[in-house]
């Protein structure tokens, strides 16, 4: 049995790495962005590529043999000028993860005039969802995510 259960390990390291922008690291791939938090015999890494528009995966590796990963895609939808605000909003929302499929933020996060929703089908062992921040009804940005276990 591992001292830490793997929901646990991988909220803390969403709250530990891009949310609070800590644990960056030098990426070996051209122009990605990488983050990385380590506990104990678990690694997660996160490596995505863009701003406005962006691509990526995480993946937690256990004992270093991959255990679990997940893709991503998506970002501004309109209004690119926000991105800085809605970004710094969007940090804020995954610093709360679902605590029943903690691969992103809150099913729902308001705060001024921003409302982040989550939604996601399945288990950690697979899944799949799609996230989006709102300014009152209109759609600034949205992401598109899947993954579960590998191995």
């Amino acid at each position: 049995m591992h001292p830490i259960p793997f929901p646990e390990f991988l909220s803390e390291a969403k709250r530990s790495t891009y949310a609070s922008l800590s644990g960056r690291i030098a990426s070996a791939i051209s122009g990605a962005k990488e983050y990385e938090f380590i506990y104990e015999d678990y690694r997660y890494v996160d490596i995505y590529f863009g701003y406005l528009h962006f691509s990526g995966i995480e993946v937690v590796y256990l004992k270093d043999k991959p255990l679990w990963a997940m893709t991503y895609s998506g970002g501004m939808v309109r209004h690119t000028e926000k991105a800085e605000s809605v970004y710094g909003f969007l940090r804020q929302a995954l610093l709360d993860p679902d605590p029943n499929i903690p691969v992103r933020g809150p099913e729902y996060l308001a705060v001024g005039d921003y409302t982040y929703s989550f939604s996601a089908g399945g288990t950690l062992e697979r899944f799949s969802g799609s996230e989006t921040i709102k300014e009152g009804t209109e759609i600034l940005y949205s992401l598109d995510f899947s993954g579960g276990n590998v191995g």
